[in-house]
Parts: C-alpha cells; structure tokens; sequence
C-alpha cells in the first residue's frame, strides 16, 4: 500500500510509516553497526493542496521524551534531540 514517507538517506528501515487519525507516524532505524550521522533528508512527504492559504506542519516533540520526535544515540537510550522546527508553508 501507499505509505506517508518515502524513505530519504539516512535511515534503511522504516518500521512505522502510516496515517492515522489525520497524523503521519514514521519511524526509520539502520542496521549499521555503530548507527549512522543523522545528517541527510530522513524522508519525503507529498502534500496535495486543498486551497490557497496557510498549511501548518507540526511535530510533536518534548526535550528528554522518547515516545514523540527524537534520535536516539547508538549504543543507548538517550534522546539527543535538542529542538525541532515547526513549518509553514504558504499555499497560493
């Protein structure tokens, strides 16, 4: 079936990549030993527009929490995410 993110270069596997409920849930892991340099795109997202207008992009994303947006240090169960940029975009 169709799924929400094409994968980008960082990550080989994406053990979460659907829709629910409105909201895009997407997971990717690598199978390299000593995990990857999270520097690259992560994935591609396709939106279609509905109108002209103002679309706003959010992630959900709290400093220190592992159940929301985050990367996790290889070899651990830190979250290094430090911050996360919410996006919008203008639609005309």
């Amino acid at each position: 079936g169709n799924v929400p993110v094409q994968p980008g270069t960082i990550y080989s596997t994406f053990p979460q990549n659907k829709l629910e409920n409105g909201r895009i849930i997407v997971s990717g892991i690598t199978d390299k030993i000593g995990g990857v340099l999270a520097n690259g795109v992560f994935g591609i997202i396709v939106f279609q527009a509905k109108a002209a207008g103002l679309a706003k992009i959010s992630l959900e994303f709290s400093p220190g929490s592992t159940i929301d947006s985050n990367v996790i240090k290889s070899g651990s169960s830190k979250d290094v995410l430090d911050k996360v940029e919410n996006l919008e975009i203008k639609i005309q």
